[in-house]
């Protein structure tokens, strides 16, 4: 009797370590996705489109400010120093300022889009947690397995494709 106790309780024992392995790598579980959200920013036809509309615009306004400068520099000989370095920060500011203006668009446009499309992938492809990787520390560590990040970014720009 004892020794069928000890054979049914080494039975057991295999069958738990089998299934454990099993639940670890065959049954892995799809329903926790990474996705490394530089890239998939980076990667987004949207971003890429709306840079290059912008870049005409900064430049054309670049230029006037350079224009500006170049006028500034033709008065500093008749233009107290502090007036001449103000009106050098007031430009250095209007550059910024500009700059700014176009990425905040640019990022607000942006993450709007990919928000919206990057919940319908989850629900699509029945993923239960999506999360953000983006090298700063948010995700220590995650198996490559886990990443998708090409496949959404394949999905967003499919979407904006089709506008």
């Amino acid at each position: 009797m004892k020794r069928n106790y000890w054979n049914y309780l080494h039975i057991l024992s295999l069958l738990l370590i089998a299934y454990l392995g099993y639940r670890q790598y065959a049954g892995t579980d799809k329903t926790v996705r990474v996705v490394d959200i530089i890239r998939l920013f980076n990667g987004y036809r949207l971003k890429m489109d709306m840079e290059a509309a912008d870049s005409v615009m900064l430049t054309r306004k670049v230029r006037e400010l350079d224009s500006v400068r170049a006028l500034i520099d033709l008065q500093k000989t008749s233009l107290p120093e502090n007036e001449y370095r103000h009106y050098l920060r007031e430009l250095d500011m209007e550059y910024e300022r500009v700059h700014m203006a176009s990425n905040d668009r640019i990022n607000e446009a942006v993450w709007q889009q990919l928000n919206r499309l990057i919940k319908q992938y989850g629900k699509e492809h029945g993923i239960r947690v999506l999360v953000g990787a983006n090298g700063m520390g948010s995700v220590m560590y995650y198996d490559e397995g886990y990443d998708i990040t090409d496949k959404v970014i394949e999905y967003v720009n499919k979407d904006y494709n089709k506008k």
